[in-house]
This record gives C-alpha cells, structure tokens and sequence, in this order.
C-alpha cells in the first residue's frame, strides 16, 4: 500500500484497500519540493485472519467430494451397461434357440443345431445332452467335443461310465 499526503490531507493512495491510519510498521519518507512538504507512507498489509486459507481448504475438500461422486457415477453407469449387455446376449441366445427347437419334433435334427449354437455363444469347449431313459438313467445322445471318458448319473444318483 501506498499513501501521498501534504499535511492532514491525502493526495493520493493506492493498493489493494484503504485504511484510515496505516499500521505502525511503516516506511515514511518525507520529500520537500517548491516549499511544500509531502510525505510518502509505503507499507504492507498482511492478511489478519485465515479465511483465504479456511476457503481454499474447502474449496479443496468440495472438489475432491465432487470428483469421488462423479466417479461412483461413472462405475455405477459403467455396470449398469454390461449388465445390460450381459442381459441381451442372454435374450439374444434365447431368441436363435427357440425358433430352433420348435423347428422340428425329431430330436436327432435338433440336438446338434441346438448343442453348437449354445456352445458357441457361451464359448464351451465340451457340451453334452443326455436323457432320461425308460430304466431312469441319464442316456447321452448327443455330444460335441471330447472329455476323455462320458461320466452320466442314473436317477438314484449313481454314476455311470461311457467310453
């Protein structure tokens, strides 16, 4: 800050504010010119509090608070959308299949449209149907890909051996 006076009256003062008195630790320089003298007062003013500390913290906190929710934002969407996608391909596979499987009433022209196209959408390497026989054990009639030796289970749980 700096202040400009002759005598009592202030000729010119600039800096960020203006006080009615400057603070004691001044510089004062007195200057005489043409039988007038003028006295120049330059000082600095310090903040007396620590509002613009307290602001920028809380300027601070706020963005962070606000960047943390636009993130939770963006997961939630970004689940959302594959979900989503999750759900479509699902009812995607549902719809190829069912026309299938209505296609015709012979098992034999169904199993192996059926088995490959399920096995391709959900990327199986080994994919098998068996049946109920009349003696209630599970009968494979039809597989795609190889597992070594066919494990099927009777109704009463038991397991049976295919090669």
């Amino acid at each position: 800050m700096i202040r400009v006076a002759q005598g009592q009256s202030v000729l010119a003062s600039g800096g960020l504010a203006t006080h009615d008195s400057p603070p004691s630790s001044t510089a004062t320089h007195v200057i005489t010119a043409h039988g007038a003298n003028w006295t120049v007062q330059v000082w600095s003013i310090t903040p007396s509090s620590t509002l613009p500390v307290l602001v920028l913290l809380v300027g601070f906190f706020l963005a962070l608070v606000v960047a943390t929710v636009a993130a939770r934002r963006e997961q939630s969407i970004e689940l959302a959308a594959a979900e989503a996608e999750s759900r479509a391909q699902e009812l995607a596979l549902v719809a190829r299949t069912g026309p299938l499987l209505q296609q015709s009433l012979a098992f034999s022209d169904l199993f192996p449209v059926f088995v490959v196209e399920v096995s391709d959408e959900l990327a199986l390497e080994n994919v098998s149907i068996s049946m109920m026989s009349e003696s209630g054990q599970l009968v494979r009639v039809f597989s795609l890909g190889s597992d070594g030796a066919l494990v099927d289970e009777d109704a009463s749980g038991s397991r049976l051996a295919h090669r």
